[in-house]
């Protein structure tokens, strides 16, 4: 059994924001590079329609919005990313550093027990089936329970057991596919 004992606080919320926004990097990036690339064909077509002494104004006012567009996406995307995660944590009463949570990892079951001081006390005994897929890097483990809400845990925070033996464990109840090692 490997039982880890961490806090869930801002760290660990800024590790799943950072993981969240890796996911959808690309994608952000390539609709920014489509905006932009529409923005300069809108462009060209404005170029040539003042050379033929006709009517531009409409192609290049789109041109210049589009490309102005096309470059603030990507910045603009993971500001607002950040942005609503930061008023969303504000809302939870759980992120604190006085929440304290617990996992177990057995052979076949998962225990996650959250406290917060007297107030807060809850506990999940679950399969492995509980969690979809599992994302691991030089620190910290996410166990996601959907494709958009994680566990996290901060290889550090290991008190019994060792990183073999969750790797061992993990491996068991995930395949390749479901179980991503990345260091970056």
């Amino acid at each position: 059994m490997v039982v880890v004992k961490t806090k869930f606080d801002e760290e660990k919320i800024k590790a799943i924001q950072e993981l969240q926004f890796k996911r959808t990097k690309k994608l952000f990036l390539v609709l920014s590079i489509i905006i932009t690339l529409l923005g300069l064909l809108y462009l060209a077509i404005a170029i040539d329609d003042m050379k033929l002494g006709e009517e531009y104004v409409g192609s290049l006012v789109v041109a210049i919005m589009l490309i102005v567009f096309g470059v603030g996406y990507y910045p603009f995307a993971k500001w607002l990313t950040k942005h609503s995660q930061t008023n969303a944590n504000k809302s939870l009463m759980l992120i604190s550093s006085e929440t304290e949570e617990t996992y177990k990892f057995d052979e076949d079951k998962l225990y996650i027990f959250t406290t917060k001081g007297e107030k807060y006390r809850s506990a999940i005994e679950t399969t492995y089936d509980y969690v979809c897929n599992v994302v691991e890097n030089d620190k910290y483990i996410y166990l996601f329970i959907s494709k958009t809400q994680c566990h996290v845990i901060s290889k550090s925070d290991i008190t019994s057991g060792d990183i073999d033996e969750l790797h061992t464990i993990l491996k068991k109840h995930f395949d390749g596919t479901k179980y991503v090692r990345k260091y970056e």
